[in-house]
């Protein structure tokens, strides 16, 4: 049970992580294009800066691919450890029926003879 959690925890935390850094890099790809497109500049943007733009896009593209891959590698772990606990608690055992498994009358002393 430690293990699978310790196995969330990491998942979620490179989700997390993923999902910052592509985050960060969409700004700045944001920044650049705004730059070479919507400024002075424009007549002067190369080849190198359209590629680095280009770069960076499929960049935060790749890290958000992976950040869904982690997550949903963190849910189907979740599942698991629902699933665990669930057939643990199934396995508890159940306090004996004996009254059942061994019946008895309620008022022996009211018995009639035959």
């Amino acid at each position: 049970m430690k293990k699978i959690q310790d196995q969330i925890e990491f998942y979620t935390f490179f989700h997390r992580l993923y999902l910052m850094l592509s985050f960060v890099i969409l700004s700045v790809f944001a920044f650049l294009a705004g730059r070479s497109y919507f400024t002075k500049i424009r007549e002067s943007v190369t080849m190198i800066d359209l590629s680095l733009v280009l770069i960076l896009f499929l960049l935060a593209a790749y890290l958000r691919i992976n950040a869904l891959h982690y997550h949903s590698i963190a849910i189907q772990l979740r599942m698991r450890q629902e699933e665990q606990l669930r057939t643990m608690q199934k396995k508890q055992p159940q306090k004996p029926r004996s009254h059942i498994m061994n019946p008895q009358p309620r008022h022996p002393e009211k018995r009639m003879p035959r």
